[in-house]
């Protein structure tokens, strides 16, 4: 199960989903979160019921599909009357909430919408878009095991627009210029310094702002020596303090890269973003390994979701190589993981 956000323009995403499918049915679900400014846009997720596989004739086999994606206001989820008595309102700001057009098209078909196809709900808390098929059909020489869901997202707001641009002008002037730099950092092998601005860093990470306090080497110098990250990685750090935005298309060497730099200066929104994406794009090829590198760096919510990865493939999980590199080089986090495998076995989903 695969996902990726792409950007279109300033007010529109494509969402890619490839979903793997279960031969006698179940249950899918990811979120996500669009790629940084302007915070005001709420979280989502993808939800895909399928039923069993059915063969329909010699040409076509089907299954029940139902595919939702929801949006929905941060604050609303896990709030509950009791730990705040003003969650009515919490859950009423969905309202504020952007304008959005939503278009859902799958393995390749025709765009449905909400004129055509799709069921749009919307209460206090939520909104969602939803597209039902109790016969949905695929070619029989395929397994039908894969469905390639494709969600076009559109903002309407035009002050989300403006805040876009004027924040994409001033990262070009500031950071993409290096106008009117008050600090550098430098790297080994005499690669090109970066220049930055003291107090825009300082806004944003605690760290940059201990790190320049007037009675600090750095604050003095205007110059910081960066020797244990990637002059690509660091670069791509800054650029997401001025932005609010990932540079490239995260992959999960990138991802793992940039959320301990987020982790180490203390850059949240960074730290989130790639943490969603880490948890999103799990396969079960990768899931030792990505559970290996969060249980070393103590990312807890990374390492939750490659267990339970790592669990529900248990049987071809164990003949990977990176199966063995678990058993002897971490072997409690191995103990860990065959308790886990064991439950999920015995365990009703």
């Amino acid at each position: 199960m695969t996902l990726q956000v792409r950007e279109v323009d300033e007010i529109s995403w494509c969402v890619d989903w490839d979903v793997d499918l279960e031969q006698t049915g179940g249950t899918k679900q990811t979120a996500f979160v669009f790629n940084g400014i302007p915070e005001c846009k709420p979280h989502f997720t993808l939800t895909c019921h399928h039923g069993k596989l059915k063969s329909t004739d010699s040409k076509h086999i089907s299954r029940s599909v139902t595919l939702r994606l929801t949006r929905y206001d941060q604050k609303s989820q896990g709030e509950t009357e009791e730990s705040n008595p003003n969650s009515k309102t919490a859950r009423n700001s969905i309202w504020n909430c952007e304008t959005l057009s939503v278009s859902i098209r799958i393995n390749r078909g025709t765009w449905l919408t909400k004129k055509a196809g799709l069921l749009h709900e919307f209460t206090d808390a939520k909104e969602s878009w939803t597209f039902k098929d109790p016969r949905f059909q695929t070619n029989a020489t395929s397994d039908g095991s894969l469905l390639k869901c494709e969600f076009y997202i559109r903002f309407a707001t035009p002050s989300g627009i403006e805040m876009l641009g004027a924040l994409k002008r001033m990262t070009d002037y500031y950071f993409h210029q290096q106008s009117h730099c008050d600090v550098s950092f430098h790297f080994p092998n005499d690669e090109q310094p970066i220049g930055a601005h003291i107090k825009i860093l300082s806004s944003v990470s605690s760290v940059f702002a201990a790190m320049f306090q007037h009675d600090m080497q750095e604050s003095k110098t205007g110059k910081v020596f960066i020797g244990d990250m990637e002059r690509d990685m660091f670069y791509q750090l800054l650029h997401y303090i001025y932005s609010g935005r990932i540079l490239t298309s995260l992959t999960e060497g990138t991802a793992q890269k940039l959320l301990l730099a987020a982790d180490k200066y203390n850059v949240t929104g960074l730290g989130k973003e790639c943490t969603t994406f880490l948890v999103s794009n799990i396969h079960w090829e990768t899931a030792v390994g990505l559970l290996i590198w969060a249980h070393v760096h103590s990312i807890g919510q990374v390492k939750e979701a490659a267990m339970r990865v790592v669990a529900d493939y248990r049987e071809i999980v164990c003949t990977l190589h990176a199966w063995e590199v678990l058993t002897k080089k971490h072997p409690d986090l191995c103990l860990e993981a065959t308790r886990r495998m064991i439950l999920s076995s015995i365990l009703p989903k």
